[in-house]
């Protein structure tokens, strides 16, 4: 491999690989229960209380919403990969939609990023002992590395450029498969919906017929 794409996927791959190693910190350090274990029984919870360290913390749920929204502004930025492809449907729709993703793309990723900071740095300040903190930061990791590939895609557009970043969107999608999960997979049906909508009016747009000159 030439020098010059050896600058362009080496630290992509290493994000890669500090992530793999915090996904399996992750799971490494998520506790094993023997099966038909019950949890410890602490007290207050013959009255229905919660069992120790099971209570909600006030303000958890202003985090865990930017969280969410976070991986909606980044399915937003996904959304141009599946419009990319129909650019030359007839549909107006489609192509009206897929420029305006286009353009938004960019900046809906940095909003993600952004939320996603204020999201991970609660965490990583008042739970910073939870497992699930790392698989959180193996998620920041890949989104600051898009956000950079992206920015540098703008300056040196080439297909090792191009292609690490996809690589990077795949591996992103991946951790948050495994960090985020109830909403994750709202925003994985949405899409597939989109998708199936996208390819149903492109399929059945009728192209412009060509008048014979006179």
């Amino acid at each position: 491999m030439e020098k010059g794409r050896l600058r362009i996927w080496v630290p992509a791959i290493l994000v890669i690989l500090v992530s793999a190693a915090l996904i399996a910190y992750y799971y490494y350090s998520i506790p094993t229960r023997v099966p038909g274990q019950r949890p410890p029984m602490g007290e207050g919870m013959g009255n229905g209380q919660r069992p120790p360290g099971m209570h909600k913390e006030e303000g958890n749920e202003i985090f865990t919403l930017l969280g969410n929204i976070a991986i909606a502004f980044g399915g937003l930025s996904f959304w141009w990969f599946l419009f990319k492809k129909k650019l030359g449907t007839p549909n107006n729709l489609i192509k009206k939609t897929g420029k305006l993703l286009y353009k938004v793309h960019t900046y809906t990723g940095y909003i993600a990023l952004i939320l996603v900071t204020i999201h991970g740095g609660y965490y990583l300040i008042t739970k910073f002992s939870d497992a699930k903190v790392k698989s959180g930061l193996a998620g920041f990791l890949l989104l600051l590395a898009l956000a950079i590939y992206g920015m540098l895609f703008q300056r040196v557009k080439n297909k090792d450029m191009r292609k690490t970043h996809f690589v990077l969107t795949n591996a992103w999608l991946v951790v948050l498969c495994i960090h985020a999960g109830g909403f994750f997979f709202f925003m994985i049906c949405a899409t597939v919906v989109v998708w199936g909508l996208v390819w149903y009016l492109s399929k059945n747009a009728k192209k412009p017929e060509l008048r014979p000159e006179n």
